[in-house]
């Protein structure tokens, strides 16, 4: 098979972390001067997110809502699993991020499932923060090492849930270091291309839930 650069970099916008890792370097390269672009979701905001949430993981839960929680992080961590989604998501939720804005079950599996392409992902602490039906809020701080290069970077996210009569995910917004994600109509676009074409059409859903399978 002819290698590329190309082929080499084909597998990293699998998913909206992906994107994130490799992206935010440059992000907002139009707007910030050159000698201050840099990865600011490692940046000074991370003393500010989770605080203590290596041990104290903020308001408790129980029940259905605790094992939503742990469902999500799991996901985050990259243990993606078809039980997972069908135990805590509605089939027509939603998944939005600054990079990807996914409807339905084909969209939001493809890219947690995606996650897949990480050599790791940690949730290094997280804390539940607001506990206020339909809502549930959690901060979290996660490392991922990206492949090919294991390079690390930690990322900061507020992670708000909105659940449905039966405790299940309707929306779930990544919140990159707690800002509010983009409405403008050209980000928007965007990021329905992402979830609509690029990452379901690279991503087996199937395939990765039976890898994950056969490796427990």
């Amino acid at each position: 098979m002819l290698l590329s650069r190309t082929n080499l970099l084909v597998p990293l916008i699998l998913s909206p972390r992906s994107i994130l890792i490799i992206a935010s370097t440059g992000l907002h390269a139009a707007s910030v001067p050159a000698h201050h672009q840099h990865f600011r979701m490692s940046s000074s905001t991370s003393e500010q997110f989770a605080v203590g949430g290596e041990t104290d993981h903020g308001i408790k839960l129980e029940g259905k809502k605790a094992q939503v929680v742990q469902d999500v992080l799991d996901l985050f961590s990259a243990k993606f699993s078809k039980e997972i989604l069908e135990r805590s998501w509605a089939k027509n939720a939603i998944f939005a991020d600054p990079i990807a804005y996914a409807e339905g079950y084909d969209q939001y599996s493809a890219q947690w499932a995606g996650m897949n392409i990480f050599k790791s992902s940690e949730t290094l602490a997280w804390k539940v923060t607001k506990n206020e039906p339909p809502i549930l809020q959690y901060e979290q701080r996660q490392r991922y090492v990206l492949p090919v290069t294991g390079q690390e970077k930690i990322i900061n996210s507020l992670v708000d849930i909105e659940l449905d009569r039966d405790d299940k995910i309707v929306k779930l917004e990544d919140r990159w270091d707690g800002k509010p994600l983009p409405q403008g109509r050209v980000a928007k676009a965007l990021r329905d291309f992402s979830a609509t074409y690029i990452v379901p059409t690279m991503v087996n859903v199937d395939k990765v839930d039976k890898e994950k399978k056969a490796k427990q």
